[in-house]
């Protein structure tokens, strides 16, 4: 359910990027936004995890730096939309980590690269020490 509330929420907030998304996808569009709503609540698990002190964290999840998981937590207490943007910010990345893949002649069976390679400039991007760091996000949402 939250993969299709994303999607309303790019169509609805990003029209025209949505449209060219959907227009220049050579891949399966509906299928890799529920992947990268997944991938980006994995993150999110992750800061859960990292918050309560959970000792029973999947394996394959790694913790979050200090910095990632401060970021993250100034954004929710001072923006509504944090999630919803850093989906945004996550499938623009990915449909652009993936033309770069295809320009290389990777298969389709690697598209999960163009994700995970999404996934590590969000990391990236959290990183950064900034006053406003969601704005900067918003700004980056565009393709």
């Amino acid at each position: 359910m939250m993969g299709l509330q994303q999607l309303i929420y790019v169509g609805t907030q990003y029209p025209s990027e949505f449209r060219r998304l959907l227009d220049t996808s050579d891949y399966p569009f509906a299928i890799s936004s529920i992947n990268i709503t997944v991938r980006t609540t994995q993150h999110f698990l992750i800061f859960y995890f990292q918050l309560n002190n959970a000792e029973h964290m999947h394996p394959d999840y790694r913790l979050a730096p200090a910095r990632v998981l401060k970021n993250f937590c100034i954004m929710n207490v001072l923006h509504e939309r944090v999630i919803d943007e850093l989906y945004v910010y996550m499938l623009f990345r990915t449909h652009e980590e993936w033309a770069k893949l295809k320009a290389r002649n990777e298969s389709i069976m690697n598209f999960k690269r163009a994700i995970m390679s999404a996934s590590n400039l969000l990391e990236r991007l959290l990183r950064i020490e900034e006053e406003d760091l969601f704005k900067r996000i918003i700004s980056n949402n565009k393709l």
